[in-house]
């Protein structure tokens, strides 16, 4: 079965998602060919613009999807993308502290898509063969 889940839900879901992290301001969301785009501005007393370039790939015979960090530019004179980075991650952790099926690793997300469609009363048998990322659009295989 494959499944097409269009750019403006993903961004409705990630923005949901980030919702409550209250550092990240102005959240936009982007589907290219490989990648997730993410920007917005990080609020650490001043607003910092950044873009988040993410991948996505299936991991454990298809039992979970990683969503990982591939680079973090900043657009603000003094501070880096690997302590902008860091701080991202921190802040997403802590938004998915104790979320059934999501658990980080590094600077990767590790999604497991029975116990998430589960939450939303949806049965997934399967594994989840292949995940691409495309222009507007990420399509799933299972």
């Amino acid at each position: 079965m494959n499944v097409v889940v269009e750019e403006g839900e993903v961004a409705a879901y990630v923005r949901q998602a980030l919702g409550g992290v209250s550092q990240l301001k102005e959240v936009t969301v982007g589907l290219g060919d490989g990648t997730v785009t993410i920007g917005g501005a990080f609020q650490a007393g001043l607003a910092i613009p950044f873009e988040s370039v993410w991948s996505a790939e299936c991991l454990d015979s298809g039992r979970r999807v990683g969503v990982r960090l591939v680079s973090v530019s900043v657009r603000f004179f003094g501070l880096s993308s690997a302590n902008l980075s860091a701080q991202v991650m921190a802040a997403v952790a802590q938004k998915f502290e104790g979320v059934p099926g999501v658990s980080l690793d590094g600077e990767r997300i590790l999604l497991d898509p029975q116990v998430l469609l589960a939450s939303r009363g949806v049965r997934l048998e399967g594994a989840v063969r292949r995940i691409a990322v495309r222009p507007g659009r990420v399509e799933v295989e299972v």
